[in-house]
């Protein structure tokens, strides 16, 4: 999950943390790096809004690998 929104990372880990291991990034740049060290993930979360390395450059890079 990316976002910089306290918030929303609090609702969301606590919805989905029962279910899935839920991994968290503030910047998209760290989001690629983790997702990276643990594997292929399921699942991203991600706030479109990402300004140093936006959404669609994190899918590029977990694809790419």
């Amino acid at each position: 999950m990316v976002d910089i929104a306290p918030e929303n990372i609090a609702m969301l880990n606590f919805l989905l943390k029962g279910e899935y291991k839920v991994n968290v990034a503030l910047l998209g740049k760290n989001a690629s790096g983790l997702a990276a060290s643990d594997g292929s993930p399921d699942l991203t979360l991600q706030d479109i809004r990402l300004s140093a390395l936006d959404t669609y450059g994190v899918c590029w890079q977990l694809v790419s690998g």
